[in-house]
C-alpha cells in the first residue's frame, strides 16, 4: 500500500514537472485580457517585441520606448507560454516572463516567449 501511494506521488510530481516544463516553453497557450498599448502603424503581420506586466491589469506595452502618447486598448491576447505572476510585497502582482514577440494578425493578437 505505501509502495503504491508513493508511486502515486512520484507519478504526480513528474506529471507537474512535465507540465511546467512545457509552459515554460510556449506549448500550450493562455489567453488573457489586457491593456494593450499599440501605435496605429502596426500592420498585420508584423512582429514586435513588447513587455507584460501582470498588475491588478494586466498591460503589454508594444510601443517604442520613444512613444508615450499610446493609448490603450482591452483585448483579449493568447500566450505561448506562462503567464503566472509573483505578487510583491504590495500586493501588485508581476509576470515572470517580462519579454515576449508578439504579432499582429487579422483579427487578433499572439505572443510567443522570444528565441534567442
Amino acid at each position: 500500500m505505501a509502495i503504491g501511494i508513493l508511486f502515486g506521488a512520484w507519478l504526480l510530481a513528474c506529471a507537474v514537472w512535465l507540465y511546467d516544463t512545457l509552459d515554460s516553453r510556449g506549448y500550450f497557450v493562455h489567453q488573457q485580457a489586457v491593456d494593450l498599448y499599440l501605435t496605429e502603424d502596426w500592420v498585420v503581420g508584423e512582429h514586435r517585441n513588447c513587455s507584460f506586466i501582470l498588475g491588478r491589469a494586466g498591460a503589454l506595452w508594444c510601443v517604442p520606448p520613444t512613444d508615450l502618447t499610446p493609448v490603450p486598448h482591452n483585448m483579449t491576447v493568447s500566450f505561448h507560454g506562462r503567464i503566472s505572476a509573483t505578487t510583491a510585497p504590495n500586493g501588485d502582482k508581476f509576470d515572470v516572463q517580462n519579454n515576449w514577440t508578439c504579432t499582429r494578425e487579422s483579427d487578433s493578437f499572439v505572443c510567443k516567449i522570444p528565441t534567442e
